[in-house]
Formats: C-alpha cells, structure tokens, sequence
C-alpha cells in the first residue's frame, strides 16, 4: 500500500513539476510573441502565464490567430493576430460556456 501511495505522489509531482515547466518556457520567451510583448507590455505577459491557459499549454496564436473571414484579423510584426478573440474561438474548448 505505501508503495501505492508513494509511486501515485511521484507521478503526480512530476506532472505538476512539466505543468510548471511548459508554462516558465513560454513565459520565459519560447515564443515569438512573448518574447516581444515582455517588453512592450510585461503585464499582460505576467498575466498570461499566471493564469490556466499557460498551465494548458494554451500558446498566444491558439486564441489569437484570426480565423477565416474574421474582419478583427490584421498584420502585426509579419503574423495575423486578432486583438480581441471572438467567443467563438473558445468553442473547440470551451463549448458548454460559449452556448
């Protein structure tokens, strides 16, 4: 039984240690858009990689690359990025809370 328990908190310690991980390596510049906006605006950065999407693997250009026809969609540093994700985005993820 105590190895039961002792191999069950292993595995989970390991998975919150590469959870903790995948969020420091993006927030520490993995990422073009991080790398950038660091810089530019450390806040929103900060705030990213404190919150359950960054714990996700969740990466800037999942919610803010434009989808087709989108007209928020524009050029921004040689990428297309909509500022603000319309709720329908969310949906592939998040499709109880946009119904």
């Amino acid at each position: 039984m105590r190895r039961v328990v002792r191999t069950s908190l292993m595995a989970m310690s390991a998975a919150v240690v590469v959870c903790a991980a995948a969020s420091y390596i993006c927030a520490q510049g993995s990422s073009p858009c991080v790398t950038c906006h660091r810089k530019t605006t450390p806040g929103l950065v900060k705030q990213w990689s404190e919150s359950k999407h960054a714990g996700a693997e969740v990466s800037c250009e999942n919610c803010h690359e434009p989808q087709e026809g989108d007209p928020s969609g524009r050029k921004h540093h040689g990428a297309r990025v909509t500022p603000v994700p319309s709720p329908r985005y969310c949906q592939g993820c998040h499709a109880e809370e946009v119904k």
